[in-house]
């Protein structure tokens, strides 16, 4: 009857015929060899009803229990009674005798001789190699070991639409090409990749990128937003919109500095010491009164130079913020001479209060 759905592979595609034993028959023997062409076929008949016996004219029933006919038994016919000398001998497989098929036992097969194969590549197929494990065969070595999960014992290659992932076996590497991502998260929110030239890790997603240690947070990174440093759990380190923020001494083994912002000079003058500490005014074509400072930090300090024009004396009044020794009157006037420098050294005591000394005519 016609098969109903994909053709089945089968071990012979025309039938083969079996190599005469007669000249064996001696009537005690009862086992011989089943070769085609002088040589054990590939794959070898798994049961007895795929092939057709015959001897001295008589059809042999085929038995796989042993107790009539002949069965099959490692590559050997084994007949039930022993032919006797004299006796023709007829036998072939039959075409289409398959290894896939329902109801029947399967071989085991091997790595060299895998039980479902192909006809011009017998040793690259599946074989059975323990209890509940079948693994494939490539020209005779195994490469993919199916279980309770699947094992690929050789170089495995990802294909993508432009880019690969290859996982090396002699490398012991997962290899990525270029710009092939690692995407983690369900809208692919984590992406690591190397584009040719430059290396990302790119937090493409909601959320923040977590550097973490063992039950402890190591760094936190915000999209459009801050970027955090912790030790032992805990935040030391943070950037804003105008800078940073320490939390907790900090050591410089080198030389620190601070560069001076220039500050076009104009009748009033309002620092913001946010955005630095050190500052340079001039030149000084006029009275300048400063302002009160924005952004008061206790602690924060610096110095701000003044330098007069080639006319000299410009006056400076001062903020309500601003203190120095003597008062306004006394501490807080500058030199007079043309292209003279004055520096004003400055400590922040509260968001209302500056100690300030200047220092007069200072070689620049």
């Amino acid at each position: 009857m016609p098969y109903i759905g994909n053709d089945l592979q089968v071990a012979f595609p025309t039938y083969k015929i079996i190599d005469d034993i007669s000249s064996g028959f001696n009537g005690s023997t009862t086992s011989f060899a089943l070769q085609v062409g002088g040589a054990a076929p590939s794959p070898l008949p798994i049961n007895s009803q795929q092939c057709l016996i015959s001897v001295n004219g008589t059809v042999q029933e085929p038995d796989d229990t042993g107790s009539a006919g002949f069965k099959l038994s490692a590559g050997n016919i084994v007949f039930s009674s022993a032919p006797t000398n004299g006796h023709a001998f007829f036998g072939v497989i039959l075409a289409g005798a398959d290894y896939v098929t329902a109801g029947s036992s399967h071989p085991d097969g091997s790595v060299s001789a895998p039980s479902i194969t192909f006809e011009d590549d017998k040793n690259t197929g599946f074989f059975r190699s323990s209890s509940g494990t079948t693994q494939y065969a490539s020209d005779g070595t195994s490469t993919l070991t199916l279980a309770a999960g699947a094992t690929f014992n050789s170089d495995v290659t990802l294909t993508g639409a432009a880019n690969n992932v290859v996982w090396d076996k002699s490398d012991n590497a997962l290899e990525f090409a270029d710009s092939a991502k690692a995407t983690f998260g369900a809208g692919a929110d984590l992406q690591i990749y190397h584009d040719g030239s430059n290396s990302y890790i790119d937090d493409a997603g909601t959320g923040s990128l977590i550097i973490g240690g063992t039950g402890e947070v190591l760094a936190k990174f915000t999209d459009d937003g801050s970027a955090e440093l912790y030790h032992n759990n805990v935040k030391t380190f943070e950037t804003s919109a105008t800078g940073c923020a320490v939390t907790g001494d900090i050591a410089v083994s080198g030389a620190a500095s601070c560069a001076f912002a220039s500050i076009s000079y104009a009748a009033t003058v309002t620092l913001n010491l946010d955005n630095n500490n050190n500052f340079t005014i001039g030149n000084l074509t006029g009275a300048i009164t400063m302002a009160n400072p924005s952004a008061m930090t206790p602690g924060a300090g610096g110095v701000i130079k003044f330098v007069q024009d080639g006319t000299g004396s410009r006056a400076a009044s001062w903020g309500s913020y601003w203190h120095f020794p003597g008062g306004d009157s006394t501490g807080g006037v500058l030199s007079t001479a043309a292209n003279s420098v004055d520096i004003l050294a400055y400590t922040v005591l509260s968001a209302s209060s500056i100690a300030c000394v200047i220092h007069k005519a200072i070689a620049d």
